[in-house]
């Protein structure tokens, strides 16, 4: 194991906004209105089938099944995230490198979340990412894509 899967695999415990800190339904629940404000309009139909690539801790899915969507999955790397993830409730979280997992998949999802994890990758890894998420949706599904502006703190 390299040095950035030691870190990963405990993401939240070495750098997460939360070190160590459990979330609760309660913390997560509180994100629901700026999620609902920013992403709510993209939602598809709720049979629609919809991927959190780096779901950490499952928030946005709990939010989506909260939003009556059930079908739904979500793939981090970090196995201390998705073990968070369980314990919300969140069991379509799995451990998987989101290359190898989307790469076994083509024409699945009608929309794929990406958001906060774009950066964590060198810029020469992204196109490749990309092309892999773009065979992962279905014709006219969706991408929503979160980083952060590193040229505008606030």
């Amino acid at each position: 194991m390299d040095d950035k899967e030691k870190l990963y695999e405990k993401y939240r415990t070495l750098l997460g906004d939360n070190p160590a800190g459990v979330p609760t339904t309660e913390s997560v629940r509180r994100q629901f209105p700026v999620w609902e404000k920013y992403y709510g309009r993209f939602l598809p139909a709720k049979h629609a089938r919809i991927l959190d690539i780096a779901c950490g801790c499952g928030a946005a899915l709990l939010w989506l099944k909260e939003r009556g969507f059930h079908n739904t999955e979500g793939v981090d790397i970090s196995t201390e995230e998705i073990k968070l993830a369980h314990l919300l409730g969140v069991d379509e979280a799995e451990r998987a490198d989101l290359r190898e997992f989307l790469s076994e998949r083509r024409d699945v999802y009608d929309l794929i979340f990406a958001l906060d994890i774009l950066e964590h990758f060198e810029k020469t890894e992204i196109p490749d990412i990309l092309r892999l998420v773009r065979r992962a949706l279905v014709p006219r599904g969706l991408l929503i894509i979160k980083t952060p502006n590193a040229e505008g703190i606030f």
